[in-house]
């Protein structure tokens, strides 16, 4: 009977039990319910990871992540990752529909043998969407398995470049020269790699694009003339960048410009304004970059010409602005130079490739410079005849590996300073001469001071 009597007592206390149990598991369900509805996209499960020996010589050129993601409100989303916060890759945003999608990573070997540990590598990774209020979502996680630096080489391409992401820069750095693009406006610096980048340091802005017909002839914007078409600041736009590591980098700023017609504030006409580094754009020493700058108009200009302004100033406050100087072929340069030694040149060509629907034509570019204290004011005049829609022009920045600061600046200043030199020799020598004068004397007056006693004794 008491048994009986104890066995009824279970059957409720159970009974709640498993009532609870439910009504816990309805609320953690309805939960992540709302937490998935509350998110646009997550991640699904950790990263796939693969290695790729493209030239079969048992070391690895890239490490490629698979990831899995999971949308739950239709956008564009991209993904950016890093691998111990030393190898940076990410994808360009894209249309993405709701489910499960897999976007890939691809870090180069280059930036992985920079690592400076063996075992499991540290990631993170990034969603992120250029749709107003998407926030990104994040993941930190580490590789599957114990890797080393000593696995990985550089790709076939970019081999001598290591590119990251230093706050509002993208940082491609080589063992001469470093270039960093600015993610948000057509604006980019130059100068040498490692120490002496602060004392070398230029910076190239792209201020400004119109078209204008030539009523003088020379081919050249003239501010003060009443040449002017259309016109569009360069600075205040929707800047996008754009990446691709997939084999070496492809780094691209790009906007859609709005050309207003002079006199008015609406807009007439729309461009879009590309500028473009990549890997194969390095030379094979590391000292000179070459990049593109792409126009493509969206509809025909009632103008003769098309002109980007921009300049070129030293950041230093030290170096010299000048014109001349030669470096990758090119016939028209700026140069930065401390004394008589050239640091860094921006320098460009005359050729075009021009078309409407392709580059299918060649033209030639005029182009001017006016110098002024610490800056040189750029204008490229682009023709365009024929119905031209699309224009390349591809200048390049440099660094003279032969004129590399030392870290202490001492040499260069002994150096350019003969004179200081001179003036430290000869003080020197005096005061060596006088220390062996006055020890000299010194011991001479000891030796009287000892006869002169024995002699009174």
């Amino acid at each position: 009977m008491h048994a009986v009597k104890h066995e009824r007592s279970i059957v409720p206390f159970a009974a709640a039990v498993l009532v609870m149990i439910s009504l816990f598991s309805v609320a953690t369900a309805g939960e992540r319910v709302d937490r998935c509805r509350g998110s646009s996209i997550s991640f699904s499960g950790a990263p796939v990871e693969s290695y790729l020996d493209e030239d079969g010589d048992g070391k690895y050129e890239y490490l490629v992540l698979s990831v899995n993601i999971t949308v739950y409100r239709p956008g564009s989303y991209g993904l950016y990752g890093t691998v111990e916060k030393t190898a940076v890759a990410n994808t360009d945003p894209s249309p993405l529909g709701l489910g499960d999608h897999t976007l890939e990573l691809r870090f180069s070997g280059a930036d992985l043998t920079l690592i400076e540990k063996e075992g499991r590598f540290s990631i993170h990774l990034e969603i992120f969407s250029r749709d107003i209020g998407i926030e990104p979502e994040m993941l930190d996680s580490m590789t599957a398995g114990s890797l080393s630096p000593d696995l990985f080489e550089a790709p076939s391409t970019g081999q001598l470049t290591q590119v990251s992401i230093m706050g509002q820069d993208v940082v491609i750095k080589s063992s001469v020269i470093e270039v960093r693009v600015n993610r948000t406006t057509p604006r980019m610096s130059f100068s040498y790699s490692g120490e002496a980048a602060e004392r070398s340091r230029a910076t190239v802005t792209y201020e400004r694009i119109v078209a204008f017909n030539d009523m003088d002839g020379d081919g050249v914007w003239n501010e003060g003339a009443d040449e002017l078409r259309y016109s569009a600041p360069l600075y205040d736009l929707d800047w996008r960048l754009g990446t691709d590591f997939s084999k070496g980098y492809g780094i691209s700023l790009y906007g859609v410009v709005p050309l207003r017609m002079a006199g008015t504030s609406t807009a007439a006409a729309y461009a879009k304004v590309t500028f473009s580094f990549r890997s194969t754009g390095i030379s094979p020493d590391g000292d000179m970059h070459k990049f593109d700058i792409e126009v493509e108009l969206m509809q025909s200009l009632d103008a003769e010409y098309l002109s980007i302004v921009h300049k070129v100033a030293d950041e230093t406050g030290d170096l010299a602005i000048g014109v001349g100087g030669s470096m990758g072929g090119n016939p028209h340069s700026v140069t930065l130079s401390s004394g008589e030694d050239i640091f860094g040149i921006y320098s460009w060509n005359d050729d075009l490739a021009v078309g409407r629907e392709e580059l299918s034509g060649n033209a030639t570019a005029v182009t001017s410079t006016v110098i002024g204290e610490g800056v040189a004011h750029v204008i490229f005049s682009y023709p365009l005849d024929n119905g031209t829609l699309r224009i390349y022009h591809d200048p390049n920045v440099g660094m003279d590996p032969e004129n590399i600061p030392t870290p202490s600046g001492g040499e260069d200043f002994l150096r350019d300073r003969p004179l200081i030199l001179v003036i430290g020799v000869v003080l020197g020598g005096g005061l060596v001469a006088t220390t062996i004068i006055w020890r000299y004397m010194g011991r001479k007056g000891s030796r009287g001071s000892v006869e002169r006693g024995e002699g009174g004794g």
